[in-house]
């Protein structure tokens, strides 16, 4: 059998939402429904099994890590991060310019590319999911460590 890993990054538009709460629920639940609805839903062959979901302290972020389990018993670990980004607001104050708490950063180094743009009103809200998938089989102690590092290490600027 051949396994792989897999990174991706996705970004939808989600509307006029206030938190990442009022999108998603709490973090537990967020997750629960997600993987009994989309990923292994009854009928379906698969188990998921839930290993953590938190929230971000000072941030509009889950972190998510669960253990998926295929009709082949195949294993699938996942670590994943829902951040939320709110359009910026209309207002006389200059820009403020973003931060890169490392070098995994999801803008350009640029000042420039990186300052607040001002939009309308009606601007949607941005849900950002990063998912990294690996064989649990594959999964030693150094690449669960690494792994963590990089999800740990998302943001959304």
């Amino acid at each position: 059998i051949v396994q792989y890993e897999n990174l991706s990054v996705v970004k939808q538009k989600v509307g006029k939402v206030t938190s990442i709460q009022a999108l998603l629920g709490e973090p537990k639940q967020a997750l629960e429904r997600l993987l009994s609805t989309t990923i292994a839903p009854e009928g379906s062959g698969k188990e998921a099994k839930l290993i953590a979901a938190n929230e971000r302290p000072g941030e509009e972020a889950y972190d998510f890590e669960y253990i998926l389990t295929l009709p082949n018993q195949m294993q699938i670990h996942t670590w994943s991060v829902a951040a939320l980004k709110q359009p910026p607001r209309l207002s006389n104050q200059p820009p403020t310019f973003g931060s890169t708490p490392s070098s995994l950063s999801t803008s350009s180094s640029s000042p420039s590319s990186r300052a607040a743009v001002r939009t309308s009103p009606s601007s949607s809200a941005e849900l950002f999911t990063m998912t990294f998938v690996a064989p649990e089989a594959s999964c030693d102690e150094m690449k669960v460590k690494t792994v963590k590092t990089i999800v740990s290490e998302f943001r959304v600027l």
